[in-house]
């Protein structure tokens, strides 16, 4: 059961996926833009585990009372878990697309998802006719009464899309679902009439087009069985747990019922009998549907598209040469059929394997999956059949399973390519990202372009990939090979993860789910399905639930013991450099100790196996070396950054606060920083790490040791910060901030005078002073200037000179 929480690991800054028993966890619930629930996953067995459906529906979904879920039967392919399928109703009357799965394990629930749909003052009970909703229907088609062969009419709730593809709001309509078996030209859609409005509020393709259709006529000498008929056999079976049945619409309507048997005298089809009127087609649908039916049955006992619990499966029809050199093949959502055309002027005759294992795959989608023929849902089902059609391709008879119908095609080598998704050579190219600019296109049959995010996911998932996708995330996957990946689509299909999913990352989320179920929590194929969706764009990353824990640090002559923390089963430390010792080591831990010092860090790395997968894991290592050097800045008010070199300095400052700042090397972890006067006195001392602030005095320097420390060894630095006036060229001003007066030391001169000039902060002249030749200290009567920030600008020896002044205290 995949019971896992998020969890923290000393010395880590990241939240890592843990399998373990958390009675008391609350499940993780996601929702969809409408607020309705996507999914549940449960923990445990506590009080958030509802006991029962009727309890889930009640306490999670919020089911209305008009609402009913009816269950499904449904056989499970994986012993010990359970899968329970329900679909919704209102009122008495299916909802269309709508329903929930519950998956058990040792009979609780573990995971919930499907599509609910909130029916909020639906009255359910119609208030036009069958007949009327069905005028409404042909009015607006142009198609007359008299030319339609059989009609199918059901009263079902169904969600309404918005009127153009950017509205993506919907609406909860009681509808009339109106499908026609008509070879009238109108008749290319479904209809669906309100059924209270008597309005016509959509319409959807009355079949699943592929836009190209595949041929396998040159598969060589087939055998496959046939049923005795008059006159000779035809294409028919009933040996297996489903009947498969092909017939022939020679190329001249639509209408099903007026196919006719594919027949011959002897049960020995050759070409010069069937190839020139393209009936030899219908020998490759028929040998096609026997060995799909063949392999899923025994592979996974899957008995047809609906797979029941008991008894015979779903009847396979398929029907051959429909219309008229139609470029075109489909499955009829109405008849449950598989239809392909004779091809026209795009495609050869439309039944390659590729392609009739694309069709057979809407089938398994329409009785498993249950998503629609519109919007994105088309997409998940266009993608999902062309993984299927991939997968018998490759089992049945390897040509290029990667590429679709490269068989049939006339103009171009093939449809799609879901390796190489924008192949110049494809007559489709497809998004290989979600939500890239590609696929966010609305243009053409878009729903195909956002097929590829499916379909290129698994073939990555198969073969792995690296690389940058096409919203700009770099990935790399390690491929599982197709044995894994085919039976994750098979647990996901086939055990109701993907039913009622409706957004990509809500299949994201299923796949996950179903991957865990299948091969375990952090299995390589949990870490690889999570990996190969995000390099479609879907989702975040795998990330790896094992690190090497211990110091960043190894100092010299010292032990220090390094553990991998996390759920692996086997693990092989990597080479170390000369100048460290391996003093012991194991599976999960490791003893070092440095013999020499080291300025260059180096990385202890790890092989570990987690779920049978072997990752690498890397820790950086600092080589502490004896009394690192260290350099600093200081900052004064009038002279900027002041670089500062390493030992014992002398530095001259303007007198004042005074800004030092320490610059430590990166491969030594710095762990605590001293600031020591040891001479002199200050006003104000304000050490913050490796930053100090500090008031140098007017007449005398002060003296600072910086002393810093590593889990290893310390470094000391002395600082000697002069106030300006010692040394040549220097002048000072003092006090600073001034009251009454202030005292203006210069150099003396017996030639030379020296101005003195004080401007206030708006630039004005507010007192002028000279300094005689000759004469060393002046001073500046200062008590009627306003309290504020000034500038004394002296002028000697031709130079100018600015000190910043503060009077007023």
């Amino acid at each position: 059961m995949k019971n896992f929480f998020v969890c923290l690991l000393a010395g880590l800054s990241f939240s890592i996926l843990c399998h373990a028993q958390e009675k008391d966890q609350p499940p993780i619930i996601q929702k969809k833009k409408n607020g309705t629930i996507g999914s549940v996953e449960f923990f445990g067995d506590g009080k958030h585990v509802p006991t029962s459906a009727k309890v889930f529906f009640q306490d999670y979904l919020g089911a209305q009372l008009d609402n009913q879920f009816k269950k499904s039967p449904h056989k499970s392919n994986n012993d010990g878990f359970m899968h329970e399928h329900f679909d919704q109703y209102h009122q008495g009357v299916k909802i269309e697309g709508a329903g929930y799965n519950l998956h058990f394990k040792n009979g609780k629930i573990y995971f919930a998802n499907g599509h609910y749909v909130i029916t909020e003052n639906l009255n359910a009970t119609p208030s036009i006719s069958q007949e009327e909703a069905l005028n409404t229907f042909l009015t607006i088609k142009g198609i007359e009464q008299k030319a339609v062969a059989e009609t199918m009419l059901s009263l079902i709730v169904k969600e309404i899309a918005g009127k153009s593809k950017s509205d993506s709001t919907t609406s909860v309509q009681l509808v009339y679902r109106i499908y026609l078996e008509s070879d009238h030209p109108n008749n290319n859609e479904i209809g669906f009439v309100d059924a209270h409005t008597g309005k016509l509020v959509m319409t959807e393709s009355r079949m699943l087009d592929l836009e190209g259709t595949f041929a396998t006529r040159y598969s060589g000498t087939q055998t496959a069985d046939t049923n005795p008929f008059s006159g000779g056999h035809r294409l028919f079976d009933n040996t297996r747990g489903a009947t498969i049945h092909t017939r022939n619409l020679q190329n001249s309507g639509s209408i099903l019922s007026s196919a006719v048997e594919l027949t011959d005298n002897d049960n020995n089809w050759t070409a010069s009998e069937h190839a020139p009127s393209a009936n030899d087609m219908g020998l490759d649908v028929h040998w096609a549907l026997q060995k799909i039916y063949d392999y899923l049955y025994s592979t996974y006992q899957i008995n047809s598209f609906n797979n029941p619990a008991s008894g015979a499966g779903q009847p396979i029809n398929a029907y051959v040469r429909f219309g008229n050199n139609t470029d075109n093949a489909y499955w009829n959502i109405s008849s449950s059929t598989l239809v392909f055309g004779q091809g026209g002027s795009n495609y050869h005759p439309i039944a390659s394997l590729d392609v009739v294992g694309h069709e057979y795959a809407h089938g398994i989608t329409q009785y498993q999956i249950g998503w629609g023929n519109s919007g994105d849902q088309r997409a998940f089902n266009e993608g999902i059949s062309d993984i299927w059609a991939a997968i018998f391709e490759y089992r049945i008879k390897l040509n290029a399973p990667w590429q679709m119908s490269e068989q049939i095609t006339k103009k171009k080598p093939y449809l799609r390519n879901l390796q190489n998704t924008n192949d110049p050579n494809a007559i489709t190219q497809i998004a290989n990202t979600y939500l890239s600019a590609q696929y966010n296109s609305t243009g053409g049959d878009y729903e195909y372009v956002r097929s590829g995010v499916l379909s290129h996911w698994f073939y990555i998932l198969v073969n792995g990939q690296s690389g940058v996708n096409g919203i700009g995330n770099s990935y790399s996957v390690t491929g599982i090979g197709l044995n894994s990946a085919e039976q994750l689509i098979v647990e996901a299909v086939f055990n109701n993860y993907l039913d009622g999913t409706t957004t990509y990352p809500a299949i994201r989320t299923s796949m996950i789910n179903a991957a865990i179920a299948k091969f375990g929590v952090n299995s390589c194929q949990h870490s690889a399905v999570m990996n190969a969706w995000h390099a479609v764009g879907v989702g975040e990353k795998y990330v790896l639930p094992a690190s090497i824990t211990g110091s960043n640090e190894l100092c010299y002559n010292q032990q220090k013991t390094f553990t991998i923390s996390g759920p692996i089963t086997g693990a092989t430390w990597g080479t170390v450099p000369s100048n460290v010792t391996v003093v012991a080591s194991s599976t999960s831990a490791i003893t070092l100790k440095a013999t020499s010092y080291s300025a260059v860090p180096f990385t202890l790395t790890a092989q570990v196996t987690i779920g049978g997968c072997v990752y690498s894991i890397t820790k950086t290592i600092h080589m502490n070396y004896e009394d690192f050097p260290f350099t600093a800045r200081v900052a004064d008010l009038s002279n900027g950054n002041i670089p500062i070199n390493t030992s014992n300095e002398d530095i001259d400052v303007e007198p004042g606060m005074v800004n030092v700042l320490l610059f430590l090397p990166s491969n030594n972890t710095v762990t605590q920083v001293d600031w020591n006067l040891v001479y002199g006195e200050t006003s104000y001392f304000s050490p913050n790490g490796a930053e100090l602030n500090v008031v140098v005095p007017y007449h005398d320097p002060i003296f600072l040791e910086i002393i810093a420390y590593t889990n290893c060894v310390t470094s000391t630095m002395i600082l000697n910060l002069r106030p300006r006036q010692y040394g040549d060229g220097a002048y000072a001003a003092y006090p600073n901030p001034a009251e009454d007066q202030m005292t203006v030391s210069v150099l003396p001169s017996e030639t030379e005078p020296a101005t003195l000039d004080l401007y206030n902060n708006k630039g004005m002249k507010v007192r002028t002073i000279l300094a005689k030749a000759g004469q060393s200290k002046v001073y500046m009567d200062v008590r009627d200037l306003p309290k504020g920030n000034y500038i004394l600008h002296i002028i000697h020896h031709g130079k100018n000179f600015r000190r910043h002044i503060q009077i007023g205290k």
